[in-house]
Formats: C-alpha cells, sequence, structure tokens
C-alpha cells in the first residue's frame, strides 16, 4: 500500500431509500508526495430517495442531497485550497414498451449545489449552479433461441441528449479522470465526481450481443460510440470522450462456468489506433485464485500521463493444506522494458490466528526510489475479526 486511512461510516440501506455519513483521513506514503499539499481530511454525506410513480406520469423518480468537503493543512493561497459543497439532484426516468417490441425511456436530471472555496483566490469564494439534462433513448431488442437451446440477444440502441454545466468555474479535484465504458454508454452525465457536468447536446449509439449457453458459459460483445454538436473541450484525450466525436469503444466478456472470465475493453479512433486497452482474466477454483491484467493507455499530459503506459500484471494463490496457503504476484513494465514488482507470500490461518509472512522486491530506481527488498509479517486474531484472505478451520476459537 503507497497510502494509509483511517475512516468512520455510519450508513442505512432499504429497499427505496439510502443514508451515508462519514470521515476520511489520508495519509500518503509516496516519495515526493507532501501531505501538507493533499486533500487528505474529507467529509461525505448523502440521501437518497427513491419514489414509483403511477398514473399518468409513471416511471420511477429519485430525490437526493448530499454535502461534500475536503481540506488540506497548508494554509497558503492556492496551495492550502479547501472545497466544500452541498447539492441536490432530482431525476426520473419512464420506460415504455412500443409496438413491435421496441423500448422507448424518456429521463430527466436537474442538479443544483452551492460550492464553497477558500484559500485559492483564482476562484470565487462562493459560487451557485444549476444543471439540467434530459434524454431519450429507443432500443430494439432481438431475441432468438437456437436448437441447441442457446439464447441469442441482439440489442441496438440510440440516444439523444442535452445537458448543461450551470456554468460555473469550481475547482475541479474530483473529476480529472473521467472514464467511457460500456457502463455509461448512455449516462447523461460521464464525469466521476460533482465537480463536473457534462455540455451540450449528443448522440449516443451502441449494440450489444449477449449469448447464454446451456453449458453454462456466456459471451457478452458491445460497441458503440457518441457524437456532439458542440466539441467544447471537456473531457482529456485518454478518456476517449473528447473531440465531437468519440473512440470507438468495443468490449467483450466471456465467462465459462463462473470459474474462468475474460473481459477486454478497448478505446480506438476511425484508424483503429487504440487510446486504451484493458484485458484482465480471473481463474478461480477450490483451491486456487489467478488474476491477471494487461493494460495499454495513451500519454495523456492534461490527465497527469505525460507518457504511454504498458503495464502486465498476475497474482495467484493456492491452498497448500489444511490452513496453510501460498501466494506470489508480479508487475512488468513493458514501456520501460523491466520488471517492476515481484512478491511472494505463505500463510497460515486456523479458528484463533491468521499469520502471513511475505517478502517483495521493487526493481524500479528513479532520482527519489531505489530499488528495494520488504520483508513482512502479519498476525491477525481471527476470534475477534475475519481472517486476511484465507478461510479459517473453525466459526469459533475454542481454548
Amino acid at each position: 500500500a503507497d497510502s494509509l486511512d483511517s475512516h468512520a461510516i455510519v450508513s442505512r440501506t432499504r429497499r427505496d431509500n439510502y443514508i451515508e455519513a462519514g470521515f476520511t483521513q489520508y495519509q500518503s506514503l509516496r516519495d515526493g508526495d507532501d501531505n501538507d499539499l493533499l486533500p487528505n481530511s474529507i467529509f461525505d454525506a448523502v440521501w437518497t430517495r427513491l419514489y414509483d410513480f403511477e398514473g399518468g406520469l409513471g416511471g420511477r423518480g429519485r430525490l437526493s442531497f448530499g454535502a461534500h468537503s475536503h481540506a488540506r493543512a497548508d494554509s497558503g493561497d492556492i496551495t492550502g485550497r479547501d472545497v466544500s459543497w452541498a447539492y441536490t439532484d432530482i431525476a426520473w426516468r419512464r420506460d415504455d414498451v412500443l409496438a413491435g417490441g421496441l423500448l422507448f425511456a424518456v429521463e430527466a436530471e436537474l442538479y443544483g449545489d452551492v460550492t464553497f472555496v477558500d484559500q485559492d483566490s483564482r476562484f470565487e469564494t462562493v459560487q451557485t449552479r444549476l444543471a439540467p439534462a434530459l434524454g431519450v433513448e429507443l432500443s430494439w431488442p432481438l431475441a432468438r433461441l437456437d436448437r441447441r437451446g442457446a439464447s441469442h440477444l441482439i440489442q441496438p440502441t440510440i440516444q439523444l441528449a442535452w445537458s448543461a454545466d450551470g456554468g460555473a468555474n469550481v475547482p475541479n479535484d474530483d473529476s480529472a479522470n473521467a472514464g467511457f465504458d460500456e457502463a455509461n454508454l448512455f449516462d447523461l452525465n460521464r464525469f466521476p465526481g460533482q465537480a463536473r457536468r457534462e455540455d451540450g447536446a449528443r448522440l449516443a449509439f451502441g449494440v450489444a450481443y449477449t449469448r447464454q449457453d446451456p453449458l453454462g458459459w456466456s459471451l457478452g460483445v458491445t460497441l458503440g460510440r457518441v457524437y456532439r454538436v458542440d466539441p467544447e473541450a471537456q473531457f482529456t484525450a485518454s478518456s476517449g470522450l473528447d473531440g465531437d466525436r468519440s473512440d470507438w469503444l468495443a468490449a467483450l466478456h466471456l465467462s465459462l462456468d463462473r470459474d474462468l472470465t475474460l473481459i477486454n475493453r478497448a478505446l480506438f479512433d476511425d484508424d483503429f489506433a487504440l487510446t486504451s486497452n484493458e484485458t484482465a482474466f480471473r481463474w478461480s477454483g477450490a483451491r486456487h485464485t489467478l488474476n491477471s491484467n494487461v493494460t495499454w493507455l495513451s500519454a495523456d499530459p492534461a490527465g497527469g500521463r505525460p507518457e504511454d503506459t504498458a503495464e502486465f500484471f498476475i497474482e495467484g494463490s493456492y491452498a497448500l493444506d489444511q490452513g496453510w496457503s501460498a501466494a506470489a504476484d508480479w508487475r512488468y513494465d513493458f514501456a520501460a522494458d523491466e520488471s517492476t514488482r515481484a512478491g511472494l507470500g505463505v500463510s497460515y490461518a486456523n479458528e484463533c490466528v491468521d499469520v502471513e509472512l511475505s517478502v517483495s522486491r521493487r526493481f524500479t530506481s528513479s532520482a527519489t526510489l531505489e530499488p528495494s527488498t520488504d520483508f513482512g509479517l502479519r498476525v491477525a486474531l481471527t476470534g475477534f475479526g475475519g481472517t486476511h484472505g484465507g478461510t479459517a478451520s473453525s466459526r469459533r476459537c475454542g481454548l
């Protein structure tokens, strides 16, 4: 771990209501980080309620109230910037089935907040924002069951959306790195935080194919893109969302008997030049787990990445005997053509104690970091809590 965090959170979840409030304190362990200049003290609170509307309006609504604050220990102008905001988010969506099996959806959202900025003369101290959003969506799912009993589903979808960012000039501390994937292809706002809201009119389309085989395996493929009327600079190049046309999004999910999973997600332009590509592999069984990732990201100075990033990572564990297990991991940097980290560990767990002995090696060196080897010993009293990753032999610790 390259950072430590302490937090206290209280939450409650019900069918149509969610409440959470919490405080987190971070401490960076990275060489070169000055914790006085980082927003290490964070407070968050949110209340969300869902509503089902009957009658003419129909659909489902969502009402949220929230508050956030992050502070730096430094007291200087700009370097000690502290930001807080309180917001309200009202959303509504209705889905209908039209003739011929067409699915039609309409949604609306109204977001408003008040932001307070302290110790940064580049921004006004108090700013208000009101950001509306509208969207209509049409899809046509086509299903088929073949002679072998496998189901096939092809679902083309098109969405026309418009939203406004509210016009406020607030610090972007929580939305600097936006992502583009199959989960947010048809979202009204693709920024991950509250500091930024998506702006302008756009058209998103995509087609998804899903196959469910009676032998237990499944395959899912998604292809999509977003077109914008006004290509205002909102997103960085590495997000795949910048310009009047986004990159092509292609995603593949393959699952075999729930024990083996392969996921690939790629962003590329019209010339098939990759912006990013990630492949994740997981294989698990009664006694073993194996996880592997291959990631390639193009350089994006505006997003804090001055050079291309290409990495391979693999980790695995194996249950040796009753209570004993071994684990290993390795990370390789293709851009630098060298290994960056490797580790080995062995652990023992019973109904009373969980002990792990590990050794790790960091190979990379820079102006501030030298290669190093670390040895670790961890002891957890499982009779008072849980295990680190293994399975204890019993549900109670007996004397």
